[in-house]
């Protein structure tokens, strides 16, 4: 009969027997097991069958040391400090921070955000959402591991949201002079003025009403918008467009109706009668 056990101090054991029961008292060194084994006569020298421990390899790569004195040294939202929203808008936001060298990427960043100089949350774990930012004013979003505002507190981005607004528009031509008049050699200048849009892009575009409906005279194109909200359309009309215009419009008669549309606001701007003349 064939039989195998473990002993204490490590190692296999294989042992036969006649089939008789053999009580064995379990040895307390391996020294102290070779004579139990030795002495008792059902067993024999290569009956024993031990197995080596192997010692575990140490890692050659050593572990990475980190810095003990980490702090956050930039933030970033979509790439950059400051950005523009609008009140209902549903843009999304990407924020991102950057810790100092050697820091361990896994240190915890806290974010607290501010809404016109006014604390309206503190410690936040995650960086916030897009639903904090639904009021008009000036938001701030600050990231830090410590104390915010302390040397090596971190930075922030501003966002901004505002009611985006049409204000006003003007035909004028190349002189900067208000005019009523275009024609196939006379090109007007629409200057619009916005409030609210930031960096927000804002597209127009141009037509007119016939009996078949919208003519539209170009196609949607960004407009720049300057600091003060200011931005210039040009309108030039091509000769086909003159002659499919004076089918519906006599020369000379002010019912000719220019609009605006932006593709922003998503209404027309400001329709306004002009006189066509140079046909």
């Amino acid at each position: 009969m064939k039989s195998e056990g473990t002993c204490v101090c490590g190692g296999k054991i294989t042992f036969k027997t006649s089939g008789q029961q053999v009580m064995i008292t379990p040895p307390l060194s391996m020294r102290e097991a070779g004579t139990v084994v030795y002495s008792n006569p059902l067993f024999k020298k290569e009956d024993i069958k031990t197995v080596q421990k192997k010692e575990q390899k140490k890692s050659d790569t050593p572990l990475t040391q980190y810095s003990k004195n980490a702090f956050v040294n930039s933030v970033r939202v979509n790439g950059t400090v400051n950005v523009s929203l609008k009140v209902h808008g549903n843009e999304k936001l990407l924020f991102v921070h950057t810790l100092t060298r050697d820091a361990d990427p896994s240190t915890p960043v806290k974010w607290d955000i501010t809404h016109n100089g006014k604390e309206i949350s503190v410690g936040l774990l995650e960086p916030p959402l897009r639903s904090f930012f639904t009021e008009e004013g000036e938001y701030k979003v600050f990231a830090y591991v410590q104390n915010r505002g302390s040397k090596r507190g971190g930075g922030y981005v501003t966002l901004t949201v505002s009611e985006s607004k049409f204000v006003s528009l003007e035909w004028k031509d190349a002189n900067e002079k208000a005019t009523h008049y275009m024609g196939r050699r006379h090109v007007v200048y629409a200057h619009t003025k916005f409030e609210g849009t930031g960096d927000i892009p804002v597209e127009a575009r141009f037509y007119y009403k016939s009996l078949n409906g919208k003519q539209y005279l170009t196609n949607f194109a960004p407009l720049r918008i300057e600091q003060d909200g200011m931005a210039k359309i040009e309108l030039s009309l091509t000769s086909s467009q003159v002659e499919e215009i004076t089918q519906v419009y006599h020369p000379l008669s002010p019912n000719l109706t220019v609009t605006v549309l932006s593709s922003f606001f998503l209404w027309a701007l400001c329709p306004t009668n002009f006189i066509l003349f140079e046909w």
